[in-house]
């Protein structure tokens, strides 16, 4: 049996959020924080963790601070015959900082990685990378069960980085310390860098 999971007002803000974008309401720019709360009869800050959420995901893009954000293009827009024998690139993207935790030019870098590669499968794990007692078991089992092709490191550190480099695992690191291990370490190169890894060019 599943276990029953209890839902924050932010999750299900988001999710109503979610609903209404999928029903068309807003196409182009979400409306203001303000009209939102009303609308939705939530706080500022219930209402900032689930449009984050929603840049994380893909959903939405941020043009910066003090900038309504965008709609995501839909995927369901015209475009030319998919090519289903290229599986998309799987990446995991690990980072200390729970989703809703994340600062906020992570959540932009985020959304416009999403934008430069839209055949990406990307996945988000907030993860402790501090001395934890064996946390590469932890990072053992989220590997078993995401299986990517890729890692993004968001603040990675030396451990993480021994890590990935025994688990044979392609890694780039976004901030962080290495600790002399071969890992690039890039801020807006990276997009070019996992398509180098996935296609070869």
């Amino acid at each position: 049996m599943k276990p029953i999971l209890r839902k924050t007002v932010a999750d299900q803000t988001r999710e109503r959020l979610l609903q209404s974008l999928a029903d068309g309401l807003w196409t182009d720019r979400m409306p203001g924080t303000r009209m939102l709360c009303e609308t939705l009869q939530v706080s500022a800050h219930t209402l900032g963790k689930a449009l984050e959420a929603l840049v994380a995901e893909g959903h939405l893009i941020s043009d910066g601070p003090k900038r309504r954000l965008r709609v995501a293009p839909r995927a369901a827009a015209p475009t030319a015959p998919r090519d289903e024998s290229v599986t998309p690139l799987r990446v995991l993207c690990m980072s200390r900082d729970p989703l809703h935790q994340m600062p906020r030019m992570g959540l932009e870098f985020l959304s416009h990685l999403r934008s430069w590669l839209p055949q990406m499968d990307l996945r988000y794990h907030g993860v402790t990378f501090d001395a934890a007692r064996k946390p590469r078991r932890a990072w053992d089992k989220l590997l078993d069960l995401e299986r990517p092709d890729h890692l993004l490191i968001l603040e990675g550190s030396a451990d993480v980085a021994n890590w990935a480099v025994k688990r044979g695992i392609p890694a780039v690191f976004l901030g962080g310390e290495t600790g002399g291990h071969p890992i690039p370490m890039v801020g807006g190169a990276i997009g070019r860098l996992l398509l180098v890894h996935r296609f070869g060019s």
